[in-house]
């Protein structure tokens, strides 16, 4: 597996994320994956225009 997919999967994974008033606790470890993945990539250098997009695919929706 890719760095980046597992840095991303080890996030999603994270049980200690939670919820919160408005967001699912789903919404908020997706959130926090895209920003711990573009604040990685910053802090290595790879630019100042950094996008990261992260989609999940889930059968029968």
């Amino acid at each position: 597996m890719d760095e980046s997919i597992k840095f991303v999967n080890s996030v999603l994974q994270d049980k200690s994320i939670h919820a919160t008033d408005r967001r699912s606790a789903e919404e908020v470890r997706f959130d926090t994956a895209c920003s711990r993945l573009a604040n990685t990539a910053v802090l290595r250098l790879s630019g100042d225009n950094v996008t990261v997009l992260i989609i999940s695919i889930k059968p029968g929706k």
